[in-house]
């Protein structure tokens, strides 16, 4: 016999255990199939408009998770603009108190204040 055909029998051997669970399981599903799925199969093909209303309601139930999904993408890609819009503007806000200094952001601050009253005056 080849070495490869004993190999396969002696593992086939000591993994018995694991096989008769994994058919153990396999009969389980089988039987809770014939028990509950079958018969809902044939009412459903013996009543063909309960089972156009059941394919209406699973439709409405995916349409409504792919339409679930686009809206998360959607408020995924608004949270992060608002975010990027709030950072930056706090790093630009930054860079203009380090480029012209705590005494200059109040100047710049009057002088537009100044012209804004000037221009809302007319």
């Amino acid at each position: 016999m080849p070495d490869y055909v004993t190999t396969f029998l002696s593992l086939a051997r000591t993994q018995s255990s694991t096989l008769s669970t994994l058919y153990s399981y396999a009969r389980l599903l089988q039987s809770n199939v014939q028990t509950y799925i079958i018969p809902l199969i044939n009412r459903a093909t013996q009543q063909p408009d309960i089972a156009s209303v059941v394919l209406l309601l699973i439709l409405l139930f995916i349409s409504l998770k792919v339409l679930n999904i686009l809206f998360n993408t959607v408020m995924f890609w608004i949270r992060l603009a608002i975010k990027m819009a709030f950072y930056g503007s706090i790093l630009g806000l930054g860079m203009w108190v380090y480029t012209r200094g705590p005494e200059g952001v109040v100047e710049d601050c009057q002088s537009l204040a100044a012209t804004w009253r000037g221009e809302c005056a007319y």
